[in-house]
């Protein structure tokens, strides 16, 4: 199945084997701590890539491993297991602040790794990085989740131009509360 609008970004399943296979682009554990969407990855679907993870690793016919094709490791269903539980929670947490009305600013500080996710320290692939690799990454995929289905003031701005700026702040406005601005990365 399909987890962006990149066809490279896909999973297959061999019941028989137990095994599921992906690339490492999408989730590598011991680089990312959940899917990372690099610009040339497309629009990641969170919700549909924790579907697949769940088929694969909770369903009735579940793989007991993971094999990541491009680099050849294979991760026990223990440890993606591990990465659903951590992918799925931050998705749940985030849309539910986000609902009540929290400022991107206000959910990274509640949903901190001092708090709610403290539990991603002990993780066993990554007991041994470090704060100052965990919270970056941590970070991001919270900002990342929250972006998901939103118009970012930057991308619409880029699409049109210099000289459409006024029509891109009109454009902008017109989108109200659907639309991140980022004064970084306008």
């Amino acid at each position: 199945g399909n987890v962006g609008d990149n066809k490279a970004l896909s999973m297959a399943i061999l019941p028989e084997e137990k095994i599921a296979i992906l690339s490492k682009a999408i989730v590598y554990p011991r680089y990312h701590l959940a899917p990372n969407p690099f610009p040339y990855y497309g629009n990641l679907d969170v919700p549909r890539w924790i579907d697949m993870l769940e088929l694969s690793l909770e369903g009735n016919a579940h793989v007991d491993s993971v094999l990541l094709s491009d680099s050849r490791e294979v991760f026990s269903r223990d440890i993606m297991l591990g990465h659903l539980n951590y992918i799925r929670k931050l998705w749940e947490s985030v849309k539910s602040l986000e609902k009540d009305g929290k400022t991107l600013q206000e959910i990274q500080n509640q949903l901190s790794l001092d708090k709610d996710f403290a539990f991603v320290k002990e993780m066993p692939v990554y007991k041994n990085q470090g704060d100052q690799w965990l919270r970056p990454q941590h970070e991001m995929h919270v900002k990342l989740f929250y972006l998901q289905g939103k118009n970012q003031a930057s991308e619409i701005i880029k699409k049109g131009g210099a000289e459409s700026v006024l029509a891109s702040l009109s454009r902008i406005h017109d989108l109200g509360k659907d639309v991140y601005i980022d004064e970084t990365s306008i």
